[in-house]
């Protein structure tokens, strides 16, 4: 497992923000998840879960645009609500569902988790947002990975 840190992140000129403070937990294979977190210079953070080249990479397809295969632009996230979603990441308690096009290959992607993940993110101030579904049979025929947890 890596930490990786930055106080002095890259600005990207295009974003209505200012990232002050960047962190990054990547796991030793491609089967333990990738999270990022940004810190705001007001106080909110971003949430990326994995990028899509990693998805790319594991499902054996092309992918044609870098970033984070899920997750949220910055917003208001509570110390409680962040608990919560690493425990989850670090369980091993999310999946995700990848759209694969022929001949384009990666489409959107979306993290998925039990209906019990998705309670305790809610009971801790993190509702699910549209990056991340309750895992039910309508992503059947999606192509989905699935993470071991972090050790």
């Amino acid at each position: 497992m890596r930490l990786t840190e930055s106080a002095r992140p890259d600005r990207d000129p295009a974003d209505s923000y200012v990232v002050r403070y960047e962190m990054v937990i990547e796991g030793d294979s491609p089967d333990h998840a990738r999270v990022e977190l940004w810190v705001t210079t007001d106080g909110r953070m971003a949430v990326g879960l994995e990028t899509r080249d990693r998805v790319a990479t594991r499902l054996r397809v092309r992918n044609r645009r870098p970033g984070f295969a899920t997750g949220h632009e910055p917003e208001e996230v509570s110390k409680n609500e962040l608990i919560a979603l690493l425990d989850a990441v670090a369980g091993g308690e999310l999946a995700l569902v990848a759209r694969i096009w022929p001949l384009i290959g990666l489409g959107g992607c979306t993290a998925i988790a039990g209906p019990g993940v998705i309670d305790r993110l809610r009971l801790a101030g993190y509702a699910p947002r549209r990056w991340l579904a309750t895992r039910d049979s309508s992503w059947r025929g999606l192509s989905t990975l699935r993470y071991r947890r972090w050790t």
